[in-house]
C-alpha cells in the first residue's frame, strides 16, 4: 500500500488528467470534523446531566440515611449513549476518508479514496472516551456527597440541599462534558488522518491552525508550516535543494493537530514529489539542440516541436485506448465469471425478468399506438380515471402506514390484497375498505381517553384499545365533580391497577389514567391561580386607594378573558407582583396596628383572652411569627361567604351568633383529647398533627412521600389548604409537616361533667387537655372541618361562617344558653365544636389534665406515674374517683 497514493498521481498525470495551475488554498475548517464535535458535545452534555440529575435525586432521597451510598454506587454508561459515541466515532473516519478524497482532488483534479483508518484506533478511542464519562459522573457524585455530607453538618433541610447542588455542578458538568467532548474529537480525527497517510506512504503533513481568534499563539506559529509523522519535535523548510529539516523552538506546540487539550487544529497531507516547489524536469534534445544551433531556420524547429507534440498526443491516446480495451476485458471476465456461478433458478430468474421487460416494451408500444388512435376528450377521460386510481391507491397507502402494525383489522389484510389487483372491481374494493379502514382508525383515535390509542393498538389489538378506552371512561365519568378527590381517585386508580396486574393491557389503562390526573392537576394549578386572583380582588376591595393593585388586577382579568397558555405565564408574573404589592401594604398596616395594641397593654402583660383579636391584629403582633396557616385567613373567610355552603339562615342571624359563640370561648376550656398511653411521648417531646403522626390519634409515623412530601391523596392536606386559602397541594406549595394545625375541640369549663357526659371527641383519646388560652393561637368550626362545610375563623373574632346552614334549626342565636357546654352541643350542633391550633403547642401550654377513671387505683400506677410527671412542670392534675372529681 505504501506510496500509492503517488501512483495514482503519475497515472494521472500520464493520462494528461492532472489538475493544472498554483497549488490550491487549504484552511483547518475543511479539514476539522466541527458537525460531529457539535453532536459529541451535545449527546455527551445531555448524558452527564441526566447522569447528574438521578444522583441528585438519589442524594435527597437518601438524605437523612447513608449519604456515602452515593459515592460507593458505580456510574454506568446507558446503552444507547454507547451506541451514539460509536456512531460519531465511525462518523469521523468517514470525514477522514472524504477530506482525503477532496484533497486529492483540489491538488491533482481527481479524488483519490483511501483506506479506512485502522480499526484499533477507534476502538481504543471508544474505550478512552467511555472511561473519561466515567470518571467525571463519579467525580460529579463525590462531589454531591461532599455537598450533602456539609448539608447534614449544617443542619440544611432537603430545600436548601438542592438549592446547593444546582447552583454549583450543573454548569460545571456542562462545562466538563463540552471539554472532553471537544479534545477527544480533536484526538481521534489527528490519529484517523495519521493512519491514512502512513499507509499511503505518505510521511509530511501542512499544519493548519483555525485562525478565528480563539487560537494558541503556539499552534499559530505552526501554521502552514510542514512537519513530520515520525518526529513530532521538528518541522521543514522548502529550498531549492529539497527540504531543511530544523527543531520547534519554545514558542511553538511540540505534538501534532489535536494532541493538545481543546486544540481545534487539522493537518493536509504533504508529499515532495507532488505538492514540492522545487521537481526539476528533463527537456527534450530537440530543445537543446535549437539553443545550442542558433542558426537553424525556424520553421525547421517549429516543424519539430509540432512532430513532437503530435507524437506525445498519440501515445497518450494510445494509453487510453488500452486502458479502456483492459477495463473492457476486465467488465466481461467478471461478466463471464458471474454468469457460470449463477445456478439454474437464478438463470430462469433472470430471463424471467427479461421477457417481463420485452413485454413491458411491447405493451408500451401498444398503448402508444392505441393513445394516438384517441381522440381529445376520449384521452382527457381515461387521465381522469388514471388520476382517481392513482389517488384510490396513495390514499390506500396512506392508510395502510397509519395502521401498520395494528392488529385486529380484518380490512387491512384485505386491502393489502386488493392493491396486488388490477381491474375495476380491484378499485372499487379498495375505496370501499379504505373508507372501512378510515372509519376504523378515526374511531381508535377518537379513543381521546387513552394516552397513545395507536400505540396500544399495535402492542395488543384494535378492540382491546376500544374497549380499554370505555372502561376508561366510565371509571372517569362516576368520578365526583370535585378536582381534589378526582385527583384522588386517579391516583388511587395509577396504583390499583399496577399493584393488581388484572389484565395483560393494564399499563393501557396506567397510562390513560395519568393523562387524565396530569389533565386534573393542570386544571387545580389553574383554579389556585384563580383563587390567587380572588385574593387580590378581595384585598383591593378593603384597600381601594391603591392604584398599583388596581392596574394589576385589571390586567389579570383581561389576560383570563384570553385563556391561552401565554396569559397563564404572565398572569403568574403578574400575581408575584401583585401580593408582593399587598405584603408591603399589609406591613404598614400592621406597623400601624401595632403601634395602637401595645399602647392599650401595659407593658410586658400578655394579652388577655377577652381581647377581641382579629387576624390584622395577630399579624400587627407576631409579625414574621404568625403561624403560616393564618396568613391568608381573611381572603378564605371572604372566598367562603361567595360560596353556596353559607346559607341564607347563617348570613340572617351573623351578629347573634357570633355574639352567641364570643360568649360561649369566653366561658369555656380550649382543649384535646388524648390516649393516656401517649401522654408520656407528648411529655418528651411536643403536640404533633396528623402528618407527623400518620393517623389522628396515633404516633405510628408520618403519611409522606419518598422525598420527604406529604402525599397529595391526603384528605387533609386538601381541606387545610382549601379552609386556609394555601393554594395547590404540589409538593413546592407544601409548608413544612410541623407547621400545619393540630385538632382539639371545646370542653366544657365542669371538668366533672365534661368526664362524665357523652363527647364524640373522645374516640381521639380518654384524656381531657385543657390549655391556657393566652399561649395558644387558635380557630373553629361548628363540626368536623374535614368536610370542608364550615369556614375556619378564630376564637377571639368568631365569625358565623363558622357555621353551617345544615344547623338552620340548631344556630345559636340570641337568647342560647352558654353555661352548659354538653348542652350546647346536643341542642346547637351535631357533634362536637372542633379547635384548630396553629404554630407550636408545647407542654408549657398546657393548663391541665383530667382523667376519665381513678388514677389511685393499682392498675392504673402506670398512669398515676405519668401524672405525676406532668405534675411536677405545674400542670393541674385531675381524676374521676367514685363519680367525684379529685385533684392530684
Amino acid at each position: 500500500m505504501a506510496g500509492s497514493f503517488v501512483n495514482f498521481v503519475k497515472n494521472v498525470e500520464r493520462l494528461g488528467q492532472k489538475k493544472r495551475g498554483r497549488r490550491p488554498v487549504f484552511n483547518a475548517h475543511q479539514f476539522y470534523p466541527s458537525a460531529i464535535e457539535a453532536d459529541l458535545e451535545r449527546t455527551t452534555r445531555e448524558e452527564f446531566l441526566r447522569a447528574l440529575e438521578e444522583n441528585i435525586q438519589l442524594a435527597l432521597r437518601g438524605f437523612t440515611d447513608d449519604i456515602d451510598d452515593l459515592t460507593k454506587a458505580t456510574a454506568e454508561l446507558p446503552p444507547e449513549f454507547v451506541k451514539k459515541v460509536s456512531t460519531l466515532a465511525d462518523a469521523v473516519g468517514v470525514k477522514n476518508g472524504w477530506n482525503f478524497s477532496e484533497y486529492a482532488k483540489m491538488t491533482v483534479g481527481q479524488p483519490y479514496f483511501p483506506p479506512p483508518a485502522k480499526d484499533e484506533i477507534f476502538e481504543v478511542w471508544k474505550k478512552n472516551f467511555q472511561q473519561l464519562c466515567i470518571s467525571a459522573e463519579s467525580d460529579a457524585k463525590a462531589d454531591i456527597s461532599r455537598i450533602a455530607t456539609e448539608a447534614k453538618m449544617k443542619g440544611w433541610n432537603k430545600r436548601e440541599l438542592e438549592a446547593a447542588i444546582r447552583a454549583k455542578l450543573p454548569a460545571e458538568t456542562k462545562h466538563r462534558a463540552e471539554l472532553i467532548a471537544r479534545t477527544e474529537t480533536a484526538k481521534l480525527n489527528s490519529a484517523a488522518s495519521i493512519s491514512t497517510y502512513k499507509q499511503l506512504g505518505i510521511r509530511y503533513y501542512v499544519w493548519l491552525t483555525t485562525l478565528d481568534g480563539r487560537d494558541r499563539e503556539t499552534h499559530t506559529h505552526l501554521n502552514g508550516l510542514i512537519c513530520s509523522l515520525d518526529n513530532p519535535n521538528v518541522y521543514y523548510e522548502e529550498t531549492p535543494d529539497g527540504l531543511v529539516e530544523k527543531e520547534r523552538t519554545a514558542s511553538m506546540f511540540h505534538g501534532n493537530p489535536g494532541e493538545d487539550f481543546q486544540c481545534r487544529c487539522s493537518m493536509v497531507a504533504w508529499d515532495p514529489e507532488i505538492d514540492g516547489k522545487y521537481e526539476v524536469k528533463e527537456r527534450p534534445e530537440q530543445e537543446k539542440g535549437a539553443e545550442q544551433h542558433t542558426e537553424a531556420s525556424t520553421g525547421e524547429n517549429l516543424h519539430k516541436v509540432e512532430q513532437s507534440i503530435a507524437e506525445q498526443e498519440k501515445q497518450l491516446q494510445q494509453l487510453k485506448n488500452e486502458q479502456m480495451q483492459l477495463l473492457s476485458r476486465q467488465r466481461l471476465e467478471q461478466a463471464a465469471e458471474k454468469r457460470h456461478a449463477r445456478s439454474a433458478e437464478e438463470i430462469a430468474d433472470i430471463q424471467k425478468r427479461w421477457d417481463e421487460r420485452k413485454s413491458r416494451r411491447r405493451l408500451k408500444e401498444a398503448a402508444e399506438q392505441r393513445h394516438s388512435r384517441r381522440t381529445s376528450q376520449e384521452a382527457a377521460a381515461i387521465r381522469k380515471e388514471l388520476q382517481e386510481r392513482l389517488d384510490t391507491r396513495q390514499t390506500a397507502h396512506r392508510l395502510l402506514q397509519d395502521a401498520n402494525g395494528i392488529k385486529g383489522l380484518p380490512e387491512m389484510d384485505e386491502l393489502e390484497k386488493a392493491l396486488q389487483k388490477g381491474g375495476k372491481q380491484a378499485y372499487s374494493d379498495m375505496k370501499k375498505l379504505s373508507r372501512k379502514l378510515e372509519t376504523s382508525l378515526g374511531t381508535l383515535k377518537g379513543c381521546t381517553y387513552l394516552a397513545d390509542p395507536i400505540q396500544a393498538a399495535r402492542d395488543f389489538d384494535y378492540s382491546t384499545a376500544i374497549t380499554v378506552n370505555e372502561s376508561v371512561r366510565k371509571k372517569l365519568e362516576g368520578m365526583g365533580s370535585s378536582l381534589a378527590g378526582k385527583k384522588h381517585d386517579l391516583e388511587f386508580e395509577i396504583d390499583w391497577v399496577e399493584k393488581h396486574k388484572k389484565y395483560a393491557s393494564w399499563k393501557v389503562a396506567q397510562d390513560a389514567y395519568k393523562k387524565a390526573l396530569a389533565e386534573v392537576e393542570r386544571l387545580i394549578d389553574w383554579e389556585t391561580e384563580l383563587g390567587r386572583v380572588d385574593s387580590i380582588k378581595i384585598f383591593l376591595k378593603n384597600h381601594p386607594k391603591s392604584a398599583v393593585l388596581k392596574k394589576l388586577t385589571s390586567d389579570m382579568d383581561a389576560l383570563i378573558a384570553k385563556g391561552d397558555n401565554a396569559a397563564k405565564t404572565e398572569i403568574k408574573e403578574l400575581l408575584k407582583k401583585a401580593e408582593t404589592r399587598r405584603k408591603e401594604i399589609e406591613y404598614k398596616e400592621g406597623l400601624e396596628r401595632l403601634k395602637k395594641i401595645k399602647a392599650g397593654i401595659k407593658s410586658g402583660s400578655s394579652v388577655p383572652f377577652s381581647t377581641n383579636i382579629s387576624i390584622d391584629d395577630l399579624r400587627a403582633l407576631k409579625g414574621d411569627k404568625l403561624p403560616p396557616t393564618l396568613g391568608h385567613l381573611d381572603t378564605a373567610i371572604e372566598k367562603y361567604k361567595k360560596g353556596h355552603y353559607y346559607g341564607s339562615a347563617t348570613k340572617k342571624h351573623a351578629a347573634e351568633i357570633e355574639a352567641t359563640m364570643r360568649e360561649l370561648f369566653q366561658k369555656h376550656d380550649l382543649g384535646m383529647h388524648i390516649e393516656d398511653d401517649l401522654l408520656e411521648k407528648v411529655f418528651n417531646s411536643h403536640f404533633k398533627n396528623t402528618f407527623e403522626t400518620g393517623s389522628s390519634g396515633g404516633y405510628s409515623g408520618p403519611s409522606l412521600n419518598a422525598d420527604g412530601s406529604i402525599k397529595q391523596s391526603h384528605l387533609r392536606l386538601s381541606a387545610a389548604h382549601k379552609l386556609f386559602d394555601l393554594g395547590s397541594t404540589e409538593k413546592a406549595n407544601q409548608l413544612n409537616i410541623s407547621q400545619y394545625e393540630k385538632y382539639g375541640n371545646l370542653l366544657d369549663h365542669d371538668k366533672l361533667r365534661e368526664a362524665t357526659t357523652h363527647n364524640r371527641a373522645t374516640q381521639y383519646g380518654n384524656v381531657a387537655v385543657r390549655f391556657k388560652k393566652d399561649k395558644v393561637t387558635c380557630t373553629w368550626t361548628a363540626g368536623d372541618s374535614l368536610s370542608e362545610r364550615y369556614q375556619l375563623s378564630l376564637v377571639t373574632d368568631p365569625k358565623a361562617v363558622s357555621y353551617d346552614d345544615m344547623y338552620e334549626s340548631k344556630l345559636p342565636v340570641k337568647g342560647t344558653q352558654t353555661n352548659d357546654m354538653t348542652k350546647f352541643r346536643s341542642d346547637n350542633i351535631s357533634s362536637y365544636l372542633e379547635l384548630q391550633f396553629h404554630g407550636d403547642v408545647t407542654v408549657d401550654c398546657v393548663e391541665s389534665l383530667t382523667f376519665p377513671y381513678d388514677l389511685t387505683e393499682k392498675a392504673k400506677s402506670k398512669y398515676l406515674g405519668f401524672a405525676q410527671k406532668w405534675k411536677s412542670i405545674g400542670t393541674e392534675v385531675f381524676y374521676i374517683k367514685n363519680g367525684k372529681l379529685e385533684k392530684l
